[in-house]
């Protein structure tokens, strides 16, 4: 399957780049450089929720985690189709299930699944609802975790990752 964004700015040229806390910040926010980002798990942060995004991002930076940002699951799968084009494709995706723009959560993981390129990519759902049994026995069968939002859910998320990274699942 061939890596083709979707939706009316698909093939839009953007300025990505992973970010990385433990680097020194410059007036421009974190950059990436030298071995040591190189080295580092990168991760795919799909919310639509800014500050949401931003606390799970600085939380994953702090662990030693590579961060890279989208606001909706359009965004996601062109920034998966770009860094994948570079050779820099994430070792996991944080996908929200429920965003903005037309493409929600699902639809996003159901493209991972179908590519190829991307079929073996872990990724972790998250969901500020009530979980059914419907949508965790789903989020299985697509061979992804599915956590909550709770008040607790970026050191579950964090556990989660790290297991996830640990066991090679990237």
């Amino acid at each position: 399957m061939a890596c083709v964004p979707l939706g009316p700015d698909a093939g839009q040229a953007r300025s990505l780049r992973w970010r990385h806390r433990a680097l020194a910040a410059s007036s421009k926010g974190w950059t990436l450089q030298g071995n040591e980002v190189a080295a580092a798990p990168r991760v795919l942060i799909v919310e639509d929720d800014l500050e949401l995004r931003r606390v799970v991002a600085y939380a994953l930076m702090d662990e030693g985690i590579s961060c890279a940002e989208t606001a909706n699951g359009q965004e996601a799968l062109e920034t998966l189709c770009q860094y994948t084009a570079e050779g820099k494709r994430p070792d996991c995706v944080v996908l929200d299930i429920v965003m903005e723009g037309g493409v929600d959560g699902w639809q996003v993981l159901e493209s991972i699944r179908s590519n190829p390129l991307w079929a073996d990519l872990p990724v972790v759902l998250l969901t500020g609802k009530a979980t059914l049994p419907a949508e965790v026995a789903r989020a299985e069968r697509l061979r992804a975790k599915h956590l909550a939002k709770t008040a607790r859910f970026v050191d579950e998320l964090i556990k989660t990752l790290k297991e996830l990274l640990a066991r090679g699942e990237t």
